[in-house]
């Protein structure tokens, strides 16, 4: 894997491996929890009842030394184990989509909610994927009944066209000294590093199975400060069926950024490399990325990279576990 210190005369990064075919395209699935308020905005810590900080083995620096397989409660780490199974079902259904944790349905109605009712009443946990804001609370509402919890993010989109120049001219602020790249198979000590970092800022990890790049094509973006320590971190995945409703979009998430390095517009240049690494790699029409109400910073870092709110949408977690997921 190749990399080198960023010159200060454009951005630097790993495109060694970035020459995967587009034929790695597709898609995902399963499972979440219920109760009839729309919890839009906290920031939630807890990852299906555990701390999501817990349970990582770390240096006397803090650094994460060995890679979770699989994170959160025993419960949520038994979607996680299904869902490599569940893959090759998730890639073949265009109303579906696999998001590591859990099942993301992108079209309740093509996949049936009877279909949906049995992965909740299975996983107690399912994403629904930028879904009409109008009118899918009612749907859940009707299927699920009165008491169904649900949780629920914003999406932002952003078009290549726009995006792709302006997130070109953003990496160019990375310091002088400072290392960026970007791995569509991140290494061992790299995943756990990101899942650290992941769990210190409030988001929940991805599993290191996911994160790997062999089940769904995607890239990890990190940025080291020049003592080698991970300073901020993006992934965006190719999760979505060439035939669904989301072909060509890929899912910008897990965006990360070191306490100690905020308001150094980090967080804006590895978002920006991440979006040009696997519009490289893979190619896209869109980018999704979905943000709690109150998550104030992360929303900013998108306005930045050119994403911008869609109104009419919002992704929905129907929550029958009792805790919230991620922030």
């Amino acid at each position: 894997m190749s990399t080198r210190i960023w010159n200060g005369e454009g951005p630097q990064y790993d495109t060694s491996q970035l020459a995967a075919p587009k034929a790695l395209r597709n898609a995902a699935r399963r499972k979440p929890n219920c109760s009839k308020r729309e919890i839009a905005g906290s920031y939630h810590l807890r990852f299906f009842g555990v701390p999501i900080s817990e349970g990582f083995a770390k240096d006397r620096l803090g650094e994460v030394m060995i890679a979770q397989e699989y994170v959160g409660s025993e419960g949520h780490q038994s979607i996680q184990r299904r869902m490599p199974a569940r893959h090759a079902e998730i890639a073949a259904d265009p109303a579906l989509a696999n998001g590591g944790r859990f099942l993301n349905v992108l079209d309740p109605d093509l996949y049936g909610w009877d279909c949906l009712v049995a992965d909740v009443a299975q996983d107690r946990f399912v994403g629904l994927t930028a879904m009409k804001r109008e009118t899918i609370f009612e749907q859940i509402e009707a299927v699920f009944g009165s008491d169904v919890e649900t949780l629920s993010w914003d999406v932002f989109l952003g078009a290549a066209q726009a995006d792709f120049k302006r997130c070109k001219d953003l990496v160019r602020a990375i310091p002088k000294g400072w290392i960026i790249s970007s791995h569509p198979h991140p290494t061992p000590k790299m995943i756990g590093a990101v899942q650290s970092l992941n769990a210190a800022c409030g988001v929940a990890p991805m599993p290191a199975w996911y994160m790997r790049g062999g089940t769904v094509p995607q890239i990890t973006t990190c940025i080291h400060d020049p003592t080698g320590d991970l300073a901020a971190c993006a992934l965006v995945s190719d999760r979505y069926h060439v035939d669904g409703r989301l072909a060509s979009t890929v899912f910008l998430g897990s965006v990360s950024v070191a306490s100690h390095h905020r308001g150094a517009g980090l967080g804006v240049a590895v978002t920006a490399q991440a979006v040009i690494d696997i519009f490289e790699a893979y190619g896209w029409t869109q980018v999704l990325a979905q943000v709690a109400a109150d998550n104030r910073r992360l929303r900013a870092i998108l306005e930045r990279c050119g994403l911008i709110q869609e109104p009419t949408l919002v992704t929905v977690g129907i929550n029958a576990s009792g805790t919230a997921v991620t922030r």
